[in-house]
This record gives C-alpha cells, structure tokens and sequence, in this order.
C-alpha cells in the first residue's frame, strides 16, 4: 500500500505540472525519433537561411525538441528535469510556458540575424529554453540546493553556472 501511495505521489507531481510533463516526454520521443530519421532532423532543425527565405518558421520552436546526440538530449532533460517542475509549480503552467517557449524563440534571435544568408547553419537543442528555466528558477530561490547526480549536493546556482558555461 505503502508503495501505491508512492506511485500515485509521483504520478499525482507529474500531473500538477503539465507542460514540464509535456515538454520533457515530447522532447525525449521526438530527439529519439530525430536519430534515427535524417528527414525529421532536417525538417526540425533551426537553419536562419530557411527561415528567412524559404519560411518555414515551425523551426523557431521544433528545433528544441531535437537533440545532437544521447549525450546532449540526457543533459539538457536531465538539468531541464531538476529545475522545470518546481518552477512551473511557482509560476503557472500558462507562465511557464510562456516563459518556455519565449525563451526558444529568442534564444535564436543572434543567429537568425547573423546567419540568415549562410545556408550551411543549423542549430539544435533545447539549450535556449533551459537556461531561461534555470535561470529563473535561481533568481526565484537564490538558495536552492540540488542533487547532483542524486549523490553530490550543491548549490542551484553553481549547477546552473556550470551548465551555462557547458551550452554556451
């Protein structure tokens, strides 16, 4: 009975955040599916020169939802997974997104206006995205504390600088 109750807490957390839910399952399945289909990467990925010339503006924000490698997608959701639900929790799920997805959008303004004519460029990843929620979240509780790894404590904002130093 015990470990029902335990069950349902975590099912119960997952549903009380929605797009954290949403935006973490949808990003694992598609970057899977993205590795092993050249013609969805293609289509997802962020290239300014087909933004701008050819308009395929969906990339604004399908280009978060693929990842490079096992290694860059385990990383992204696992950062992703520490920060986002406590702070969807905070702010509103509607916040939330908004911040979410805003934060992609802009995320890819400099190269959109640096690389519009370079057909060579593509950019993938939730990185954009993720940094606004780690951010946010250590500007809303300065002193969160966060598992490493579920085995090294440290604080929020010394995991959020190494991962901004790590994307960027």
């Amino acid at each position: 009975e015990k470990e029902r109750k335990a069950y349902m807490d975590i099912f119960q957390y997952y549903l009380q955040n929605p797009v954290s839910t949403g935006i973490l399952i949808i990003t694992v399945l598609t970057s899977i599916m993205a590795f092993r289909d050249g013609v969805l990467m293609y289509k997802f990925i962020f290239n300014p020169y087909r933004l701008v010339h050819k308009k395929e503006y969906q990339m604004l924000f399908s280009s978060a939802l693929i990842h490079g490698s096992n290694m860059h997608l385990i990383l992204n959701m696992m950062v992703f997974y520490f920060f986002a639900f406590s702070l969807e929790s905070i702010l509103g799920s509607w916040q939330f997104f908004v911040l979410y997805w805003g934060s992609v959008v802009l995320s890819h303004i400099p190269r959109l206006i640096s690389e519009k004519d370079n057909e060579m460029y593509s950019a993938l990843g939730a990185s954009g995205g993720v940094s606004a929620v780690v951010m946010s979240m250590i500007i809303i509780q300065p002193d969160i504390t966060l598992s490493l790894y579920f085995l090294i404590d440290m604080p929020g904002w010394l995991l959020g600088l190494g991962y901004m130093g790590y994307s960027f």
